[in-house]
């Protein structure tokens, strides 16, 4: 996988690795680590919705009002 990465996505996949293996190490045996990965539109609406929704308004409403931001927060994942 890293392979197919630049220097600045193998830095991003570390950074996360890190952050994955610091909050397992915490909790050990006591609690399980779920992972959760996403497209950037899922992980994006989950954002800006603050959980799941039926119609992503909130989501829909920046996507087509305030097309810079939009793109500018899905270029940053």
């Amino acid at each position: 996988m890293f392979a197919r990465c630049g220097q600045t996505e193998r830095m991003n996949w570390l950074m996360w690795l890190r952050a994955i293996q610091k909050v397992a190490a915490h909790f050990r045996d006591r609690l399980g680590i779920i992972g959760f990965c996403g497209a950037p539109y899922t992980l994006a609406s989950y954002m800006i919705e603050g959980g799941g929704s039926k119609n992503y308004i909130h989501t829909k409403q920046m996507m087509y009002r305030d097309t810079l931001s939009w793109r500018l927060l899905l270029d940053n994942w």
